[in-house]
């Protein structure tokens, strides 16, 4: 069995996504995407990421624990990214991940709420969430 297969054995869904890097290092002004090997576990509720397969032996690049969170899906974006994110309850964005492919974006989100995250589409931004979750918590009151 290789790595990348005993890496994501359990795994609810992986493969390759393109990350979201808001002012990268490469350039100090300019937002990156950069492609990362994302496996998502769905019955420990969370997120990793590496920056390929052949890294999974090592720590992720990045860990997220999807209990409390929503995914965001922002839909198609310069006619060629199918991007969402994943947010906690403020609205802050955990990580923004996107892909070329339109059935991967749908496979992906659906994922997402199998693994606990709840579904919002296109948060505009932290304000107008926290009043879209504030409204929920008040409609789920009565």
């Amino acid at each position: 069995m290789q790595l990348a297969e005993r890496a994501s054995h359990g795994a609810t869904k992986s493969g390759y996504l393109y990350k979201f890097r808001p002012h990268a290092e490469s350039s100090l002004w300019a937002n990156t995407w950069e492609v990362r090997y994302v496996i998502l576990r769905g019955q420990e509720q969370e997120l990793t990421y590496y920056r390929s397969e052949r890294d999974v032996a090592y720590p992720p690049r990045g860990q997220i624990s999807l209990q409390g969170t929503y995914v965001d899906m922002e839909g198609l974006k310069r006619r060629r990214f199918w991007t969402f994110r994943v947010v906690d309850r403020q609205g802050v964005d955990l990580v923004r991940l996107s892909t070329e492919v339109q059935s991967d974006y749908h496979a992906w989100v659906e994922a997402l709420e199998r693994a606990g995250c709840k579904r919002v589409r296109a948060i505009k931004s932290k304000i107008h969430f926290n009043l879209k979750f504030v409204a929920h918590l008040c409609l789920a009151a009565l």
